[in-house]
């Protein structure tokens, strides 16, 4: 029988849960970008667009994509935390 994972015990590093976001929030800009460039002109369509037996609304997907760069901080703003963080601790 499958079992979800455990998940760690204490706390998880500031610097992990940043590069967590940074990573998910960039990789999922990127993959509605390409979908908006695989769909081409049919991109801009009101309804939803069938892909491979699947009905996607590009628009809704693309403009919920945008902003999640920006929330609980701008992914620039995550990576100079996170590389501070991994330099005071190399430092140390």
């Amino acid at each position: 029988m499958l079992r979800p994972p455990t998940p760690p015990s204490g706390d998880v590093d500031n610097a992990v849960l940043g590069l967590m976001k940074v990573l998910a929030t960039d990789l999922f800009q990127r993959v509605s970008d390409e979908l908006l460039r695989a769909a081409d002109e049919d991109a801009g369509l009101r309804t939803p667009l069938g892909i491979g037996g699947v009905e996607l609304d590009l628009r809704k997907i693309y403009l919920i994509a945008r902003p999640s760069t920006i929330y609980a901080g701008a992914n620039e703003v995550q990576r100079n935390i996170v590389a501070t963080m991994l330099m005071g601790a190399a430092a140390k």
